[in-house]
């Protein structure tokens, strides 16, 4: 499947929805999205930041 620009904006939107909804954490923008495509695509994210265990994104961990 080819990316096109729906999925960008549909992206970033998802990422701030996500990250609105731990205003007590310091989540970035950018952790958002990572999360947001790793659900989209069904691939953990490879990170030591315990925000994604925060946001139940699933982690790769050996």
């Amino acid at each position: 499947r080819v990316l096109d620009t729906r999925d960008t904006v549909d992206d970033y939107s998802a990422a701030i929805k996500l990250i609105g909804n731990f205003p007590d954490q310091q989540v970035t923008l950018f952790d958002g999205i990572t999360a947001t495509i790793s659900n989209r695509l069904s691939l953990p994210v490879w990170t030591y930041d315990y925000h994604f265990d925060v946001m139940l994104i699933s982690v790769w961990r050996y």
